[in-house]
Formats: structure tokens, sequence, C-alpha cells
């Protein structure tokens, strides 16, 4: 029979188990909501905070239960505050302080603002000139 392939989407909590390095890596982690996912990662790719979209299948482990076996993930458009801000302090001049000034003033539109407008968020954001607004978007 063969695999149905899906993609779901989730916000990185923590690698529960890792065996093996570099190439050769597999991470068993668990997202925000519980969901368990298994795959090839290396060291530091997989962000707690971070939404990912993961491709791949379900399976039923005997003794772990229903896990996600994916064989390829890519960062997604971050959702809620943690995601969106863990998201934005990956860029260039913001860190977290500065993201959180994003989120309190934009929301769950702060990506949007930054990467659309960014005088108008340098204009906002304490410490945050034009020019590395423009280099964070």
């Amino acid at each position: 029979m063969p695999r149905d392939y899906q993609e779901i989407t989730g916000v990185m909590d923590y690698e529960k188990n890792v065996f093996g390095v570099a190439d050769d890596r597999t991470v068993i982690a668990v997202l925000e909501c519980g969901t368990t996912v298994k795959g090839r990662a290396k060291e530091g790719e997989l962000e707690s905070g971070i939404t990912y979209l993961f491709r791949g299948y379900w399976t039923d482990h005997p003794k772990y239960g229903k896990q996600f076996r994916f064989h390829s993930f890519g960062v997604s458009q971050p959702v809620g505050q943690r995601g969106t801000v863990s998201y934005l302090t990956r860029g260039p001049h913001v860190g977290r302080k500065r993201a959180m000034q994003m989120w309190e003033i934009y929301g769950q539109d702060a990506l949007e603002a930054i990467r659309e407008r960014p005088d108008e968020v340098a204009a906002q954001v304490s410490g945050l000139t034009t020019e590395r607004a423009k280099e964070a978007a």
C-alpha cells in the first residue's frame, strides 16, 4: 500500500531525542501542539519557537505511538507571539527586545510590517534606524 504523503505545519517546541551526528543525525522532536515529528536535521536547523512546514507521512510506532516522519522541512510563516518574535530575531539588528516591541505594536502583522514598511517600523521601534530596518526586512 503506497504511503499517503502530507504536509503539516507546527511550532517547534523541543528536541526529545537525537541519534547520530552531522548528515546522519535523526531528531525526534515535539511541536507545541504535542505532535511528535521524526526525521533528519542537522544540529541547529530546528529552532524552538520557529514555525516549520514538514513534508512526510504518518506512522504508528509500536512503543511511542503516532509520529510524523518528515523527509523535508522549511521555515513557515510564524504564528503567535512566540513564533513571530523568534522569527524576527533571526534577522540582523533585531534582538528580543526590538522583536517584542514590534509584536506589541503590530501583533501578528509584525513580520509583514518590517518587510513592507521598514521606514514606519524604524520610527516606532527604539534604536532601530531606517537603514537597519531595511536590512532586517
